[in-house]
C-alpha cells in the first residue's frame, strides 16, 4: 500500500508531456562522471521520462527503495530484502593519489583519509597500521578531492574519479602502494512498473559494467 501511493503520487506530480517518472537514488560519490553521463543520455533517448535524482546515505536508500520511494538505488553496501532484487553494477578501483610523485603517501601530514566504507577502512588500517592518524577526514569524496587538488596532498580516490587528472599530469598514482576494490550495486523492485523505466536503468549498462545477480 505504502508503495502503490507513493509512485501515485510520482505519476501526479509529473509535469505536461510526461508520461512516466523515475526515482534513482544514489550516494553522492556515484553522481561524478559516468552517472551525469546517464543523465543525458537518459535525457537524449528517453524524453518521456521525468527524472528526479536523489542522494542520500546507503542505509538510507535501501529504505527508500523498500517503501516505494525510489524505482531504484546505487549502494555500496546492500541487504537482502523480500521483493527486491540486487545486481552489481560496477566496481570501484581505490587508488593513492598524490599532487607530488613520490610524496610518503598515508604519512605524508597532509595525507586526506576518506571513508569509503568498513572494508576500506578495514583493509586501510592493515596496510598502513605504523602510520600516524591523518590531520584531515571525509566522509564524501568530491569535496576531499577538490580540497586535495588546490592545497596539495594525497588521498584514496576511486580511478574513475582521479583519472583524468592522472592522464593530464596533475595527480599521480603511488608506485607501488596497495589498491582497494568497492563493489556498487543497483537495488530496485522485481516486478517494474514500467517498461520504459527498464530500459532506462539497463542503460546504466553502458556506462557502468553491469554483473551479475547477488544469489539469494
Amino acid at each position: 500500500m505504502v508503495r502503490a501511493w507513493a509512485q501515485a503520487r510520482q505519476e501526479a506530480a509529473l509535469p505536461n508531456d510526461f508520461s512516466v517518472g523515475l526515482v534513482l537514488g544514489a550516494q553522492i560519490t556515484h553522481w561524478d562522471g559516468a552517472l551525469t553521463d546517464w543523465v543525458i543520455w537518459l535525457r537524449d533517448t528517453h524524453p518521456q521520462i521525468a527524472l528526479m535524482a536523489d542522494v542520500a546515505s546507503n542505509d538510507a536508500l535501501l529504505r527508500r527503495v523498500e517503501d516505494g520511494l525510489l524505482d531504484a538505488a546505487i549502494v555500496y553496501q546492500p541487504r537482502q530484502i523480500p521483493g527486491l532484487s540486487i545486481r552489481e553494477l560496477f566496481r570501484d578501483d581505490l587508488v593513492l593519489i598524490e599532487t607530488v610523485a613520490g610524496g610518503s603517501g598515508s604519512g605524508d601530514p597532509d595525507y586526506i583519509f576518506v571513508d569509503w566504507g568498513p572494508d576500506f577502512r578495514s583493509g586501510h588500517a592493515m596496510a598502513f597500521q605504523d602510520c600516524s592518524p591523518p590531520s584531515m577526514r571525509f566522509s564524501v569524496g568530491s569535496p576531499a578531492l577538490e580540497v586535495l587538488l588546490q592545497r596539495g596532498g594525497s588521498g584514496y580516490f576511486p580511478y574513475r574519479m582521479v583519472g583524468r587528472h592522472i592522464e593530464a599530469g596533475r595527480l599521480f598514482e603511488r608506485r607501488g602502494a596497495p589498491r582497494f576494490e568497492r563493489a556498487a550495486y543497483l537495488v530496485q523492485p522485481d516486478l517494474c512498473r514500467y517498461d520504459g523505466i527498464k530500459s532506462a536503468l539497463d542503460g546504466l549498462g553502458q556506462f557502468f559494467r553491469i554483473g551479475a545477480s547477488l544469489p539469494a
